[in-house]
């Protein structure tokens, strides 16, 4: 009611307000997708222009986590996979060896099963893993991202630029890993790829709620 029509008013506003009693309604996430089914069949106009499991936008961090390799004692640099969902905002998290196809072919096929479902688009930003041969207008996906795409049913999207929207929103969650699983697990020293996800997969769950 009121709250709609006030400028700004975000939906963490509205779903602390419906949830009166914490045992019961909708989670964060699942309110935020019947809001946008509602937000639909309405007049009603806000700030989100995303639908809801139509597009899902990754990117790889600036910074890197490290485990150590116990028979030579290196510190190996680990890559941090970051894919979002616009609507819910909920976020995936993987480490990776490089941010090579390979690698980030399996952080997709992981995000996908994590997620339990699999969305329209998978849009990049024009990823060296992910363009074959670039162009200002067209830049051709690789062929493992395409047969990657006709695997799922879906299409991987690296040729519109991002909206300063779009741009913002990975920005965005990029900066909360950060502050939400770099930042925790900068006081741990890891002995494998494996045991890092491990803790960081642990940390996922609070940091979508």
């Amino acid at each position: 009611g009121i709250e709609l029509r006030q400028c700004g008013c975000p939906l963490q506003t509205l779903w602390r307000g419906y949830l009166t009693d914490p045992t019961e309604g909708y989670r964060y996430s699942q309110f935020v997708h019947h809001f946008n089914q509602w937000k639909g069949k309405t007049k009603a106009s806000g700030i989100l222009r995303h639908q809801a499991g139509r597009k899902l936008f990754m990117d790889f961090t600036g910074k890197t986590l490290s485990w150590v390799d116990r028979d030579t004692g290196e510190i190996r640099p680990a890559q941090v996979f970051v894919a979002i969902l616009p609507c819910s905002q909920y976020t995936y998290v993987q480490a990776t060896g490089s941010q090579k196809r390979e690698d980030l072919v399996r952080a997709i096929t992981d995000c996908k099963s994590w997620l339990g479902g699999v969305t329209k688009a998978i849009v990049a930003d024009n990823m060296k893993a992910v363009v074959a041969r670039g162009h200002k207008y067209a830049p051709v996906i690789n062929k493992t991202l395409k047969d990657l795409a006709l695997h799922y049913g879906c299409v991987v999207d690296p040729t519109r630029p991002y909206h300063p929207q779009d741009k913002a929103l990975v920005e965005g969650a990029v900066r909360r890993v950060y502050q939400r699983i770099f930042y925790p697990l900068s006081g741990q020293t890891f002995f494998s790829l494996a045991a890092l996800n491990k803790a960081i997969r642990a940390l996922l769950g609070p940091y979508n709620d």
